[in-house]
């Protein structure tokens, strides 16, 4: 197995896009703590995309994760049963390097998940080179 990173594409509504802001991350507690939901795989310094579903529907942030992936067991968190990390290092993207799911259907046709993205993905082998390009 390798010690690579992985990236993956994490998913927010329009009531997380409210928690971000281009400096730092608003609604942090006292420790600078964010949190976001992740894949379970997901471990330290893995690099994660934020994409922001309707009306947005872009990719608006980049981060690494801070920490392996946990599960959320706190019977009185929202998360409960999810699994969680922090993240560091956020760029959060101003409107014009944010990248529409418009056009990531179009450059890459094949990538089903793009079609109905429910879900946080593991951006497949075959796509991260061109994908990450797009943030150069």
């Amino acid at each position: 197995m390798s010690d690579s990173p992985n990236h993956f594409i994490l998913l927010g509504g329009a009531a997380d896009f409210g928690h971000l802001d281009g400096s730092k991350i608003l609604g942090a507690d006292e420790t600078d703590e964010f949190h976001w939901t992740v894949p379970k795989t997901a471990k330290a310094d893995d690099e994660v995309f934020i994409y922001i579903t309707a009306p947005l529907s872009a990719i608006v942030a980049r981060a690494k994760c801070a920490e392996n992936a946990w599960l959320q067991e706190h019977p009185l968190s929202d998360w409960q049963g999810y699994w969680m990390a922090e993240l560091k290092d956020v760029e959060i993207f101003n409107e014009k390097k944010r990248i529409a799911m418009k056009l990531l259907r179009s450059l890459f046709p094949d990538w089903r998940w793009l079609a109905f993205p429910r879900q946080n993905v593991r951006i497949p082998d075959e796509f991260i080179k061109p994908f990450l390009e797009l943030f150069q």
